[in-house]
């Protein structure tokens, strides 16, 4: 068992207990065998698997990046779906840091739930990126991200220009104005193209 997977064993065993839930046998194995080798004087993060082999990256920066990775692709795709790769990162990383350089440094970042009046704009995921790490990637950053086929996903991205042209609908309008430019693509996502507050 890698150091990531035992780190989400340790958090469904979590959820299962916050919600009064019984753990399932495979948790109640590992939390016993767990328990008792820890017991046996195994120091904790050895005893339980979320100790990173040699080489191997904390499980908890794994999964925090794996988390903000797919939701930078889900911006993506609800806000920005019917542009190019490049520009699609250039539009993400802009609206990003105008969010992390007023929003989030003015009052976001004091904050643990997601305010209300962000449901259904960009904004809402920016704030959940934001706050999983406080700093934005380079346009590069989310390039390779967007680029990148998700884990465990059997479909892939389509990176090609021409072929994201071919399949957009006549109809499509793409605007990307100044500083709304993430809110352009939004009609597709049943979001207003200029939400108001």
């Amino acid at each position: 068992m890698t150091a990531v997977s035992a780190t989400k064993m340790l958090l469904r065993i979590r959820e299962n207990a916050a919600v009064g839930e019984p753990l399932s046998g495979e948790a109640a194995r590992y939390f016993v065998v767990a328990v008792d080798e820890w017991l046996s004087g195994t120091e904790f993060a050895e005893a339980f698997g979320v100790k990173p082999a040699r080489g191997e990256a904390d499980p908890r920066r794994t999964m925090i990046e794996s988390q903000r990775d797919e939701l930078i692709r889900t911006a993506a795709q609800r806000f920005l779906r019917y542009i190019p790769l490049r520009q699609r990162a250039e539009e993400l990383h802009r609206a990003w840091t105008r969010y992390f350089d007023g929003a989030w440094h003015t009052r976001d970042r004091k904050l643990s739930e997601c305010p209300e009046h962000y449901s259904g704009k960009p904004e809402r995921l920016l704030f959940h990126i934001t706050s999983l790490k406080p700093h934005v990637l380079s346009e590069r950053q989310i390039r390779r991200i967007l680029a990148a086929e998700p884990p465990g996903s059997v479909a892939t991205e389509l990176c090609s220009n021409k072929e994201i042209r071919r399949r957009r609908p006549k109809d499509a309008a793409i605007t990307l104005q100044g500083s709304g430019a993430m809110h352009g693509a939004a009609i597709d996502a049943g979001v207003p193209a200029h939400p108001s507050g």
